[in-house]
């Protein structure tokens, strides 16, 4: 049972929570220690004691009298006197705050004073079998004779004990007091400690995030035995607070409407600073959905803000259904909760990231694996012709790609070279889908014109507006040595004969973009000699941690200082030069490399 002090409003409505929740004594000292106490103030003072609840139900077993006060008892006949009446002196003493006094016939007083903390009664002590100042004078000789002394000094010696008595009785009740406060206050740090602790060990027991936020709304409910409790979560796009978890509200009162930051005045007091705390609902005009809550049953709120780090990422809400007023300690547990459960929502989000981002990474490296395969396990050797080519995403994954298309029937060799826009899975999924619509075309069409043409068609169907390809295909007659070609706004092939380094012209629009669009052929014969570079933007605009780019004229210089070299050497030469180019830099782009290399 738990007795709450009075409080008082603040200006802006909000309960000030000053109060202490006063338990009984039993709460706050163990029945054994009660009655050693009362015991030992018995012996001092030779009378009969009691200790009794707020109830006035004795507590622990009288104390009987002894010594001097036995005999008197024994002598007036009333053994036994000093109880009747005891539990209403103590109702009347914790009702009055102060001692209070009553005489029995006998010629016997009791007292009784009320164990008060913070301005509550918690109990009374309870003394009898003192003699009454006031006692029948026929008694007192009586009693004076018996025990050998004057009735005067009798009379002397009685005043004294009952002034005695009644400092040490105010003295025995404060020092109670005090013991049963300090006790009951260790016992509640310790009670709070461990539910912290068992709170902690409860959600770090789980990763997942729905599981935590089910524990911390259960758990609240059942500690600080309330009657609901709901967490809601910021959600910083929309300034919305988003429910997330529940325990013990209905839900047609779930489905009451949204509850916004801007327009919820508690939620952001309590995000920004201390918890708030609503005493009446019904009377505070900031409460949002007033009837709502009144049909639910709601007559208190306390609000604590969720915050990680001072940043605030949500709200607990605690409801109950009568007037409440929290205890100090119980509102710090609730933060404490909170601030468990904030560190908890975030080590679990940020688990489950984890967890997102290894299934992200195992998709990728399957993905890389998948798009590997899709690439030439290795390059075509027509007679007359040395060809190699590589491909360095600069990522996982990439949206660069190369082919070689050779005709069964003909000694045609389809080459081409692309770069999709957009990078990893999504730019993978791109240049899939344009290897694809290459190869199809390849089939079915003669010209190279032709097969982009087609193949653009095609894209602009499967593809997004904004997607788009660059793509050069060629078909080369290894016959021949003539090189038919398309070029789809694809960067320029370089081809070196001599001393001259002459651009393969004839670029024509990006293929996704315009469905109607066509694109027309030209034609290369190579010489002996010839070293014809196809390459994507991962090259030239290379940039070294000075963003200096690395350019065509340093791609030239490579080149002819090894265009004796094979091809391979040529192309592993020109790779190994952009990375010590880059010294360490990210790459920005995906790099692709293809020389054919005429002998």
């Amino acid at each position: 049972m738990t007795l709450p002090t009075d409080s008082s409003s603040s200006d802006n409505g909000i309960q000030d929570i000053t109060s202490i929740m006063v338990p009984q004594l039993t709460d706050m000292m163990v029945p054994e220690l009660l009655q050693e106490f009362q015991d030992t103030f018995a012996n001092a003072l030779g009378v009969c004691v009691a200790i009794r609840d707020v109830n006035g139900e004795r507590i622990t077993q009288p104390s009987p009298p002894h010594g001097l006060g036995a005999r008197i008892m024994k002598m007036l006949g009333d053994t036994e006197g000093y109880e009747k009446g005891s539990s209403a002196l103590a109702l009347k003493a914790m009702d009055s705050g102060r001692m209070e006094r009553s005489r029995n016939r006998a010629g016997f007083l009791q007292f009784a004073v009320p164990v008060t903390i913070q301005g509550r009664s918690a109990g009374a002590l309870v003394v009898g079998g003192v003699l009454d100042e006031k006692i029948d004078r026929k008694k007192l000789e009586a009693i004076a004779h018996e025990m050998n002394v004057t009735p005067e000094e009798l009379q002397k010696r009685s005043t004294e004990e009952l002034s005695l008595a009644i400092s040490l009785l105010q003295f025995a009740a404060d020092a109670l007091a005090n013991l049963c406060h300090e006790g009951w206050v260790v016992r509640r740090h310790v009670e709070e400690l461990r539910t912290l602790h068992q709170v902690s060990e409860l959600l770090n027991s789980t990763r997942q995030v729905d599981d935590v936020l089910r524990l911390v709304v259960g758990t609240v409910c059942e500690t600080l035995e309330v009657k609901a409790c709901g967490l809601r979560l910021l959600a910083p796009d929309t300034g919305e607070l988003v429910l997330k978890a529940v325990d013990g509200l209905s839900e047609q009162y779930l489905s009451k409407g949204p509850v916004s930051l801007k327009r919820s005045e508690i939620d952001r007091t309590a995000m920004e600073g201390p918890p708030v705390y609503v005493r009446d609902i019904s009377t505070d005009p900031r409460i949002l959905y007033p009837s709502e809550m009144t049909r639910e049953g709601i007559r208190s709120i306390l609000i604590v803000g969720l915050k990680v780090r001072g940043k605030a990422i949500g709200a607990l809400r605690i409801y109950t259904g009568e007037k409440r007023l929290f205890h100090q300690s119980e509102i710090a547990l609730a933060e404490a909760i909170a601030n468990l459960a904030a560190i908890a929502i975030t080590n679990a989000e940020l688990y489950e990231e984890a967890l997102e981002k290894d299934r992200l990474e195992r998709e990728l490296t399957l993905a890389a694996q998948i798009q590997s395969h899709l690439l030439p396990a290795e390059s075509p050797r027509p007679e007359g012709f040395d060809i190699c080519a590589i491909n360095q995403p600069c990522r996982q994954v990439g949206g660069d790609f190369y082919d070689y298309l050779p005709d069964p029937y003909t000694r045609r060799l389809g080459i081409v070279i692309a770069d999709v826009c957009g990078k990893s899975m999504a730019g993978a999924l791109l240049m899939a889908t344009a290897r694809s619509a290459i190869r199809v075309q390849a089939e079915h069409c003669t010209t190279a014109a032709e097969i982009v043409t087609r193949a653009n068609m095609s894209l602009c169907r499967d593809t997004r507006p904004e997607e788009f390809v660059t793509l050069f295909f060629g078909k080369l007659d290894t016959e021949t040595r003539v090189l038919h070609y398309a070029n789809a706004g694809h960067s320029l092939p370089q081809l070196y004969r001599g001393d001259e380094v002459i651009p393969l012209e004839g670029s024509g629009m990006v293929c996704g973009v315009l469905p109607e669009n066509t694109y027309h052929e030209r034609d290369l014969q190579f010489e002996p000699g010839d070293i014809l570079l196809l390459y994507t933007d991962g090259l030239d605009e290379a940039r070294n941690p000075e963003n200096q780019l690395f350019g065509l004229e340093r791609t030239e210089q490579v080149i002819r200082e090894n265009r004796d070299r094979p091809a391979s050497e040529i192309v592993r030469m020109l790779r190994d030069e952009v990375r010590r180019f880059t010294a360490g830099r990210e790459p920005s782009d995906d790099l692709t490399l293809l020389l054919i290399k005429v002998e």
